[in-house]
């Protein structure tokens, strides 16, 4: 629980308020897709826009996959917006496949999250 307040506290500085009119969609996202027990699962990734396009978020992400690691898993898994195609080119390029998608209707309006998943090496 206290890690899900500092994560919505810290996408709450990235968003402002869009956070708060996307929080449905989030919780939405989290309940339906489940996590299996050897899964290492991305919660939220985030770079500000003008650090964007300078290697941050690919660092993160291979410090993510390090920690994932370290900790024994297998696999490590995220969900991302499928307009988001700047991150979803991102996660192929580090080998990320997108394995479904998970479509949900928010006040008429339709969103789609893809699952994508990478096995890690030893």
């Amino acid at each position: 629980r206290k890690r899900a307040l500092k994560t919505a506290f810290a996408l709450f500085q990235l968003m402002g308020f869009e956070f708060f009119r996307r929080l449905p969609i989030f919780r939405l996202v989290w309940r339906r897709n489940k996590i299996q027990n050897d899964e290492f699962y991305v919660s939220n990734v985030a770079v500000d826009k003008n650090y964007r396009g300078m290697g941050y978020g690919r660092k993160l992400m291979l410090f993510a996959e390090e920690v994932a690691k370290q900790k024994g898993f297998k696999k490590i898994c995220l969900d991302v917006e499928n307009t988001n195609i700047q991150a979803i080119e991102l996660y192929k390029r580090l080998g990320y496949v997108g394995t479904r998608v998970n479509r949900i209707n928010i006040k008429n309006v339709r969103f789609a999250f893809i699952r994508m998943e990478k096995i890690l090496s030893s």
